[in-house]
C-alpha cells in the first residue's frame, strides 16, 4: 500500500470557523469563489478578508476548528 505524503500534508491542514454564522475555511478546498485555490493556508489569506457567507467577520475573528 503506498501513501501520497501530499495528501497526508494538507489534509491536516488547520480549518477555521466564523463564529457568526458557522462558515468554515477549509484550505484543503480553498474557496474558488474568493480566489482561494485548493491547498491555501488559512495564513495566506489576506488580513482583510470577509466570511464569504455572512460578510459580517473579519479574518481575525475566525476560530480554529478542533
Amino acid at each position: 500500500m503506498t501513501t501520497d505524503s501530499n495528501f497526508a500534508a494538507t489534509s491536516s491542514a488547520q480549518k477555521y470557523e466564523c463564529p457568526c454564522c458557522n462558515y468554515v475555511y477549509d484550505p484543503d478546498l480553498g474557496e474558488p469563489k474568493e480566489g482561494f485555490a485548493a491547498g491555501t493556508p488559512f495564513a495566506d489569506i489576506p488580513d482583510d478578508w470577509e466570511c464569504p457567507d455572512c460578510g459580517v467577520r473579519d479574518k481575525v475573528d475566525f476560530e480554529p476548528v478542533a
